[in-house]
């Protein structure tokens, strides 16, 4: 029987060893590995009476139970295949299948967390605990649960444009293998909040301009390498360098000796920024006190400074060589096949066709229980086919096709609210030739606004599906608000601000100015979205209503990102998912992200701009933080350089042999070490 599971989730010089000392590395008491992996808790275990309690919905549902709580009977039942467990708040009787039986210590709740016995709970469903009183950790260990083996099937609809580098990777289908290859610092949990990955703990200083990582002992490269603080330093430094070449060299200004090092003035030889070479070695705000222990050192405080200490952390060992602005092109000899640190490894590629992944048996978190993950180029009308015959294994799908993927029998469907939106991006500046096109007057970017009935195309395309964003700031953060210009479905006020522009309507139906007729070039992609697809033509007729003639040119992705980032376009469709669940709007409408290679090809910024993302950076007070988005959104809103046309439910069909599968704004592979496949 089908299930229709809706989330609905909201928020969120060098240095040398004379580098000051650091607290003593925090200590996590009782950790919990389950078959290798370990167990994140939200509150700290606890002991009583010599047992170790723990909350209990983290560990039932790590050990793949169907968790249930009754308020009125204070019972938690757990099941899991033939197994039931049930405990009662307060009682040292517990029933298995039924049974009764005694506790040492009853189930409690503290700080609004319930808490079970987490010896009896595993051996229960037939696992074995082991406790090493030295270090106080807890082993699980079930060898009948989950299954492991197989080989998880996956489609994408593009192929990836190419670069596999965690810091120069730039479009989805890339960050699609990237992701599995990699991992950063920390990474998003089930709740959308960080979590340790490759660093195990962090730590704000009093005056939160110091942020100290501690990493963990255990993280590797896949020939076995350790993961150091100095590849954490080099990692940095190479989106800082001078000849990067990603869109990630943003949002860095309040790190002290930054502006040095990006300017090739300290912090390298100059031969070294000549030719693009980054070393080891430290600079005064990212430096390496040990071989785990490295601390990025601000100039002042910055709230959503963590959210740059994401990306994945690259082998110096390697890269050491290798000018900074060949990798992820072909002359990067570790970019397809690289010597990465996350889940999954790179066994074989077949340029547009296909990526196979292997499990890294050398992964932090334990072996992922899928042997293999293939990521194949499948047309979207194909993946329906595919996912009845079973050949996939899950496939994000648009509105027109869920009737078709409910009908299927072994297909679950899941709809969220994602951190995704579909926007209008328009050119402000010069385009590739290095004329201002009429894009760059706000005036008719406001006439474009109000020609395109977005609530029409999500009514009519999305089929509900998506919901009205007004403004750059998405609606599942906590800064969002619609107190901006809204710009409603309004042709007559389009054709006004048109006239006000000098564009005047022609005989034959179009507007001129100066003897040139109103022409817009839209680029859209030609694939993978139906949706997009079919919302180009109808922009295009509802903008011929108002007298702008419209071009329509469709490419495949890579194609387009070309085309895009050379400012060759007066309009583009783009699908934007946010990296992160703070609003501030750096690496997207900032000045810096204008430069090649930068999100923000609209050329758009203004000082107003610049200066209201560094008011939003500077205090910690979320008061004064939303006060502050609230007013930039009200300005971008009023330049509008593009027009937000619905914030996306992102809907998935997935084969039900896919246990433990839960996508959600976090990402749908987010917990990949932990899927596995029922048969």
């Amino acid at each position: 029987m089908k299930r229709f599971l809706v989330l609905f989730l909201t928020a969120l010089m060098l240095v040398t060893s004379s580098a000051p000392a650091l607290a003593a590395r925090p200590e996590v008491k009782y950790p919990v590995t389950f078959n290798g992996h370990p167990v994140m808790f939200d509150v700290e275990p606890v002991n009583v009476n010599n047992r170790v309690f723990v909350p209990f919905r983290a560990i039932f549902e790590k050990m793949g139970a169907d968790v249930q709580w009754d308020e009125s009977t204070r019972t938690v039942t757990a099941t899991r295949g033939n197994t039931t467990v049930q405990l009662v708040i307060g009682s040292t009787t517990a029933r298995v299948n039924g049974q009764a039986r005694t506790l040492d210590a009853a189930p409690f709740i503290q700080n609004g967390r319930t808490l079970v016995p987490l010896r009896f709970v595993s051996e229960a469903f037939g696992a074995e605990v082991e406790y090493d009183p030295a270090t106080t950790a807890i082993s699980i260990v079930d060898p009948n649960w989950p299954r492991r083996g197989g080989r998880l099937n996956l489609a994408m609809w593009n192929k990836p444009i190419g670069a596999f580098n965690p810091i120069i990777v730039n479009d989805t289908y890339g960050s699609n293998l990237t992701g599995l290859m990699y991992e950063g610092l920390w990474k998003y949990d089930e709740r959308y909040i960080p979590v340790p990955a490759l660093a195990e703990a962090w730590e704000w200083d009093e005056t939160n301009t110091k942020l100290t990582f501690y990493l963990r002992r255990n993280a590797t490269f896949f020939d076995g390498t350790p993961v150091t603080a100095k590849d954490v330093v080099f990692t940095y430094k190479a989106i800082w360098h001078p000849r990067y070449i990603g869109p990630r060299d943003s949002g860095w200004e309040d790190v002290v000796g930054y502006e040095d090092y990006a300017n090739g003035i300290s912090g390298e030889t100059r031969e070294n920024f000549e030719r693009g070479i980054v070393t080891t070695g430290n600079l005064p705000g990212l430096y390496a006190v040990d071989d785990y222990t490295v601390v990025f050192q601000l100039k002042q405080p910055n709230a959503p400074f963590l959210y740059n200490i994401a990306y994945g952390i690259v082998d110096s060992s390697k890269y050491g060589s290798i000018p900074v602005q060949d990798w992820g092109t072909a002359n990067d000899p570790y970019n397809i096949f690289p010597n990465g640190n996350g889940p999954f490894k790179m066994k074989e590629y077949v340029d547009g066709q296909y990526a196979i992944l292997e499990a890294n048996p050398n992964y932090w978190a334990g072996r992922p229980y899928i042997d293999e993950v293939v990521w194949r180029i499948v047309a979207a009308e194909v993946a329906v086919g595919e996912m009845q015959r079973g050949t996939l294994d899950y496939v994000e799908f648009s509105p027109n096709e869920l009737d078709a993927y409910a009908a299927m029998p072994h297909v679950k469907i899941y709809e969220f609210p994602d951190m995704v939106f579909q926007e209008m991006v328009y050119n402000t500046g010069p385009n590739a030739r290095g004329e201002m096109g009429p894009t760059t007057d706000v005036r008719v970017r406001r006439a474009i606004n109000h020609a395109i009935n977005r609530q029409a195309i999500i009514n009519n395309l999305m089929g509900g599906h998506a919901s009205m964003m007004y403004g750059p700031i998405h609606p599942l953060t906590w800064a969002y608000t619609e107190d901006v210009e809204q710009y409603p479905y309004d042709p007559d006020k389009a054709r006004q601000l048109l006239e006000e522009a000098g564009w005047v309507l022609g005989s034959d139906g179009y507007r001129y100015k100066d003897g040139k007729r109103l022409t817009l070039r839209l680029l859209y992609p030609n694939v993978g979205n139906p949706v997009r697809q079919a919302t180009a033509p109808v922009v295009q007729q509802w903008l011929k209503e108002v007298g702008i003639e419209v071009i329509l040119e469709g490419y495949d992705w890579p194609t387009l990102d070309e085309k895009r980032a050379a400012r060759d376009f007066d309009m583009y469709f783009i699908g934007f998912s946010l990296g992160n669940s703070d609003p501030d709007p750096t690496g997207l409408w900032d000045k810096a992200a204008t430069e090649p290679g930068g999100f923000n090809d609209s050329q758009w910024w203004t000082e107003k701009s610049e200066q209201l993302i560094a008011a939003g950076k500077a205090t910690n007070d979320i008061e004064e933080r939303i006060e502050i988005y609230h007013e930039w959104a009200r300005h971008w809103t009023e330049e509008t350089p593009a027009l937000i046309l619905y914030a996306v439910n992102t809907l998935i069909a997935a084969n039900d042999r896919l246990q433990n599968f839960k996508p959600g704004p976090q990402g749908y592979l987010w917990n990949i070490e932990e899927l596995w496949l029922s048969r």
